[in-house]
């Protein structure tokens, strides 16, 4: 009866504690979000690249969007927008460690 309005118990992957979440959120109700884990960051994928079933290629036919949650990597269409695009993480130039130092040995006969 809870799944019916949206309330779903849910398990953290981090501490394995159980918990009850409710995913239904009346400001994203219209934004696509990943169909296993909920999340609403997410990249695409290309046709070219992956084999789907024949009623999302249906889909995508009609208009329908393919994305794909970096997270749990689930791919998924839906004719819903995406929310929040996902870019990956940013780099730090500074963080780069440096090139080790080249030693020479010179030996004279």
């Amino acid at each position: 009866m809870m799944k019916a309005l949206g309330v779903f118990q849910l398990r953290c992957k981090d501490c394995d504690a159980r918990f009850t979440g409710q995913i239904w959120d009346p400001r994203n109700a219209f934004y696509a979000r990943c169909p296993r884990c909920y999340r609403l960051d997410l990249s695409t994928w290309s046709i070219d690249y992956y084999r789907a079933p024949a009623r999302w290629l249906l889909s995508l036919k009609l208009g329908a969007k393919a994305h794909r949650c970096e997270y749990c990597r689930h791919n998924f269409v839906s004719f819903r927008p995406c929310k929040i695009k996902f870019t990956g993480r940013k780099r730090n130039p500074e963080a780069v460690p440096a090139e080790p130092a080249k030693t020479t040995t010179d030996s004279k006969p």
